[in-house]
């Protein structure tokens, strides 16, 4: 945490830290909502300010974070992660998409 003009300002671990989620995590959501963003749709998370490759999140936009941690349901981002793993989650893609048949 730091302290700028008065207003707190904390890291992305210190946020995982006050949701119960770990760093990456809160990480992954905001790349998530780079993507969105990029594409014209809304963001899941506050974005960030960014010092170097620190993200920095206002005690206002920490609330906010948590909150949505406590809304989202396991696999709401699932085709996200897939997508970042490459040829396996293409593997993942087809089975989930009802096209995968056992190789005898």
């Amino acid at each position: 945490m730091k302290i700028v003009d008065g207003k707190k300002y904390f890291t992305s671990g210190d946020v995982a830290a006050l949701c119960g989620k770990s760093q990456q995590q809160v990480n992954n959501w905001d790349k998530y909502s780079d993507q969105l963003e990029k594409i014209g749709g809304m963001r899941l998370i506050p974005k960030a300010e960014r010092e170097k490759r620190i993200r920095w999140y206002t005690e206002a936009q920490a609330v906010e974070i948590c909150q949505f941690s406590e809304r989202i349901s396991y696999g709401d981002i699932a085709p996200f992660s897939r997508t970042r793993i490459g040829t396996r989650g293409k593997e993942i893609d087809v089975k989930m998409n009802g096209q995968y048949r056992c190789q005898r």
